[in-house]
């Protein structure tokens, strides 16, 4: 599957070719219309990119684990940080037994 990119830039090529006449209103018209395809295709394909930038990094934020030591065993074990920002009771996979953990912020977390 061609990109709109792609599709754009054959229908201004195909314009080329057929040499259209630039004196003729209509003609004028066609050739102004797709040099606005093009932009709105070069735009449309920034925002994508943008889009996927975004992604991954939410992407990359959302996976972020810390390891903590249990209070109650010593096992280290992988938390995720939104189940701690969230205050959800976490349990220790190792001993079950509830642990509590202190968040300590680097920086303001309202930043």
């Amino acid at each position: 599957m061609r990109s709109l990119n792609e599709k754009v830039a054959y229908l201004k090529g195909l314009a080329d070719g057929m040499e259209l006449d630039t004196s003729v209103k209509q003609n004028r018209l066609l050739l102004e219309m797709i040099d606005i395809l093009e932009d709105i295709a070069y735009s449309i394909e920034d925002i994508q990119d943008i889009t996927d930038e975004l992604y991954d990094e939410c992407q990359m934020d959302s996976d972020e684990d810390c390891q903590y030591q249990c209070p109650n065993c010593g096992e280290l074990i992988h938390i995720e940080e939104k189940l701690i920002e969230n205050g959800e009771q976490l349990i220790c996979p190792e001993c079950n037994e509830p642990i509590k953990v202190a968040i300590d912020y680097d920086e303001d977390p309202e930043e």
